[in-house]
Formats: structure tokens, C-alpha cells, sequence
């Protein structure tokens, strides 16, 4: 997004720095903050603050800003534009815990599922559970309104998308419809170490995720 610097954390301040047209400018309680600063970090474009704890954020190749974050026990996927202007925002599944943009602007999400709050999608490479906590990626309709297809992953033990313990981790590369696993292959430590929270896309839009 033309060498812009994109930003989030938490905040309780009164006086947090806003510029621009902030879509929410004061907080009800602790929450958020997202801005977006030149790529020579001298100036701040615009910012703003939201309630709840920020997840995970991702920018696509638009400038759109997509963010996770959790109020009370509602996870909540949000679109901003390249203004910090409010799109779109949607209720997600619960523990979502990672987000990822393609190239084409198609969303990603995975986080961990007991089969109460998921549900995987047919033809997904993995449709039941395969033990108490399975981890799972979905992919979004373009407009957010709900699931393209999510598969659950994992094994018989508890498995979570962004890591498994402690059973070792995995990096899985998995179709873009969902539907199957192109590769999978254990990583040794350090690796496993250095690669958990991961999720992205290769360049066929297939998702690639520990």
C-alpha cells in the first residue's frame, strides 16, 4: 500500500493522537488503536480508536485495512478503507486468532474449534473434528456476509492453527477451495518456534499456514 507503515495495539488513553477523519474518536473503555504513518515514519495519516482488543490486522493491496478483535466473548472481522473509513464489520466465529489478505483481496481467517462454535464446510479437506480442539482456516465471501469454506485441521490430541502443543509443529499448505492438503511436513525446532502465528497465501491463492 505505496510503502505506508500500518500499525495496532491497545490503548486507555484520553488523549491518544488522531489525524485524519477518525471513523471512532473516543473509547467507551480500554481498547484499540490502528493507524497509518508514512513510509518515512514523519507523518501520521490517520488513526483511530475502537473498542475491544485488537487480534490480528492485515492491509490489502487496495490500502483496505481488515482487523481482528474481541469484545467481551464476540470476535469481530472489520474493514476499513485506505481513509480509516468503516467498510464493513461482521461477528466471526470465536477464537479466530489469525488473518491473512491475498493478493486478489480474498480474507482468511483460522484459529482452534471444539465443534461448538465451527463448523466445517462440505467438501473441506477435513469436515469432523479428529479430536477434542481442532484448529481451522476459512476463507470469507468477498463481501464478508459468511464462509466461502472452512476446513478443520488437526489430529486426535488438541490443535490450534497458530501452534501445536505439545505435540511438534507442522507447516501445511492447503488448496485454495479448501477442499484438500497439497503438502505438510513437520518443522523442526527452531522453525516450529519461528513460524507459529502464520498464515499467508502463495501466489495461486492456496493457503499456506502453521
Amino acid at each position: 500500500a505505496s510503502g505506508a507503515i500500518y500499525i495496532g495495539g491497545q490503548t486507555n488513553s484520553t488523549d491518544f493522537p488522531l489525524a485524519g477523519t477518525p471513523w471512532r474518536p473516543t473509547l467507551s473503555s480500554e481498547g484499540t488503536f490502528l493507524a497509518k504513518l508514512s513510509g518515512d515514519g514523519e507523518v501520521l495519516i490517520w488513526s483511530t480508536v475502537l473498542n475491544g482488543r485488537l487480534i490480528q490486522l492485515s492491509v490489502a493491496p487496495d490500502g483496505s485495512v481488515y482487523y481482528l478483535s474481541q469484545e467481551g466473548m464476540t470476535d469481530t472481522l472489520t474493514k476499513l478503507d485506505g481513509n480509516g473509513q468503516l467498510q464493513t464489520m461482521v461477528n466471526v466465529t470465536s477464537n479466530a486468532v489469525i488473518l491473512a489478505v491475498g493478493a486478489d483481496g480474498s480474507v482468511y481467517i483460522g484459529g482452534y474449534a471444539d465443534g461448538s462454535n465451527v463448523t466445517a464446510t462440505p467438501g473441506a479437506w477435513q469436515t469432523t473434528l479428529a479430536g477434542i480442539l481442532d484448529g481451522f482456516v476459512a476463507k470469507m465471501n468477498s463481501d464478508l456476509s459468511g464462509l466461502a469454506w472452512l476446513t478443520y485441521v488437526g489430529g486426535n490430541g488438541d490443535n490450534y492453527v497458530y501452534q501445536m502443543q505439545p505435540a511438534p509443529d507442522y507447516l501445511v499448505h492447503l488448496s485454495a477451495d479448501g477442499s484438500k492438503a497439497l503438502a505438510a511436513t513437520h518443522l523442526p525446532e527452531p522453525l516450529g518456534t519461528i513460524l507459529r502465528s502464520f498464515l499467508a497465501l502463495d501466489g495461486s491463492g492456496n493457503v499456506v499456514f502453521t
